[in-house]
């Protein structure tokens, strides 16, 4: 009889199995079972786990385990004061042995919004915290949300096999106002190696960027990953296309590109993102049905479109130059997936999108005559139609239902930038104007008594600079930069620091009579904001 160890086939299996502690046939680069059950594949190191649920919560959680499952403002906040010796009810005790979860995945179940329920005894579970530290102190502001929990410094990097599903279930979610998951063909993103290095750009930009990896050895990563996502690109355009559906795909790639260089990790030095911006114009007018075509399939197709077309909505307002898109095609995104979600025919919201829209292009013009006032002149023969959208009441039944009433708000913050836009570009008024600052108050107004829940508070970015821009009272100032901090730590985007040192730079020139386009100059071909 033989004494020696039997070798087993699961040795060296790919996580699946291991996970499922079934037998692996160790083909490479996908076994058998994952292929035939469409599983993601890997044999590197341990896969992203996302975590937050059951597994860490009753007799399954760990003994030292952080508890994380109940983090929450009352929690949170008392823990800073009256911690015991053992560091119970720290965020910063969440190690290695953690996987940090995306905002998606975060303990109060609210798809990573961070808006907690703001109760220490949440979903039911029992908090074993000493009973010193859940002492709430009178200075506790109950009203605010929730902070997320994000990932520690120490958090290894992301498995090649698992920058996939980060894209879709951290990455995509932080462009959707609302709390669904798009779906995502990864079979279709693995065929076309030019989207699968975009995709994977995009996700270990964002994960480094949120994890706060070591500076150096991330910023080589992402660098390193970029370029080969843009080599990938620029191959895939001199092979051309072979139809519609390819040109669909190489369109959506130059938009993750956009994302990338223009929001997740813009560059201080070129302006790749007003690159990628123009190139996208270019393959529109080459392939004139792409347009069509995305928004009839619908789904992430119609999504990347509807970024692609906020961000050029974005830039135009804030260079003076043409919008590419007509503003008609904003009410074409009724009824289909977009990063607003999906809205009926004639929603405030489209409305608002349009009217942005034309006004960026009388903008446009009155940019192009500056100094003289021939442009604005001309301009002014359009207001009629876009102060009436302006200064239209809300329905009779915008107090019915506490999501509308959210939904009345958010469309008043758009409403808000607008407003100023139409006096300070199209009117010419300076920033201290009397109307203006009626606007810019009233846009500060409503966004600290509001407390939007989910990421209606994170969709905000554009009338927040917009409105922080034109701020001249100090507690105005101090009111954006507090309602713009959750959405700087919870979006994880790299435009949003610097568009933190822009408004607090505007402020201190304190110079109220220059150009609208004067004031955005410094921003505006940086970075996208909306």
């Amino acid at each position: 009889m033989s004494t020696s160890k039997r070798q087993r086939i699961t040795q060296g299996s790919c996580w699946c199995c291991k996970k499922r502690r079934v037998k692996c046939d160790l083909v490479r680069p996908t076994c058998g079972r994952c292929e035939s059950t469409a599983q993601v594949c890997g044999y590197g190191a341990a896969p992203f786990k996302w975590v937050g649920g059951m597994a860490l919560r009753g007799k399954n959680a760990p003994a030292n385990a952080p508890e994380i499952y109940n983090f929450s403002p009352l929690i949170t906040a008392a823990a800073a004061t009256d911690t015991d010796s053992s560091g119970h009810g720290r965020a910063s005790d969440v190690g290695p042995s953690s996987p940090a979860p995306p905002a998606n995945a975060n303990a109060t179940g609210n798809n990573g919004n961070g808006n907690g329920n703001g109760n220490g005894h949440g979903h039911g579970t029992h908090d074993r915290r000493p009973s010193d530290a859940t002492t709430v102190h009178d200075d506790i502001d109950l009203l605010s949300p929730a902070p997320t929990l994000s990932i520690v410094p120490s958090t290894p990097p992301l498995d090649e096999s698992c920058l996939m599903p980060y894209f879709a279930n951290a990455v995509l979610p932080r462009f959707l106002l609302g709390d669904g998951i798009l779906a995502v063909d990864y079979a279709m993103i693995a065929k076309d190696e030019s989207l699968q290095q975009a995709v994977l750009a995009i996700s270990r930009a964002h994960y480094n960027y949120q994890a706060k990896c070591g500076a150096n050895d991330s910023a080589l990563v992402r660098n390193s990953s970029r370029q080969v996502a843009i080599t990938s690109f620029r191959k895939r355009l001199q092979v051309g296309t072979s139809g519609d559906d390819s040109a669909k795909e190489l369109f959506a790639n130059n938009v993750l590109l956009c994302m990338l260089d223009g929001m997740i990790q813009p560059s201080t030095e070129l302006n790749a993102s007003s690159m990628h911006l123009k190139g996208g114009f270019a393959m529109l007018n080459r392939w004139s049905c792409t347009i069509t075509n995305m928004l009839l399939e619908g789904g992430l197709q119609s999504h990347l479109l509807s970024v692609f077309v906020t961000m050029d909505l974005g830039s135009s307002l804030l260079t003076g130059r043409k919008p590419y898109f007509e503003p008609i095609l904003f009410h074409m995104f009724a009824n289909t997936q977009a990063w607003w979600g999906y809205l009926p025919t004639g929603d405030r919201f489209l409305t608002l999108l349009r009217t942005l829209n034309e006004m960026a292009a009388l903008g446009a013009v009155v940019f192009a005559h500056l100094p003289s006032g021939d442009g604005a002149f001309l301009a002014e023969k359009c207001f009629p139609p876009l102060t009436a959208v302006l200064e239209a009441p809300l329905p009779v039944h915008s107090l019915d239902g506490i999501d509308y009433r959210n939904w009345v708000t958010f469309c008043a913050l758009w409403e808000a930038c607008s407003s100023i836009y139409f006096y300070r570009a199209l009117e010419q008024r300076t920033v201290d104007d009397e109307l203006v600052q009626a606007h810019a108050r009233k846009g500060v107004s409503t966004l600290i008594d509001a407390l939007l829940p989910g990421m209606l508070q994170h969709c905000l970015v554009l009338p927040m600079l917009v409105i922080g821009a034109h701020c001249i009272h100090s507690q105005d100032r101090k009111a954006i930069v507090d309602a713009l901090s959750p959405t700087v730590s919870y979006l994880a985007f790299g435009n949003l620091p610097l568009m933190v040192d822009f408004l607090k730079g505007s402020w201190e020139k304190s110079d109220f009579h220059s150009t609208w386009w004067e004031t955005f100059h410094d921003i505006s071909d940086r970075v996208f904001l909306f």
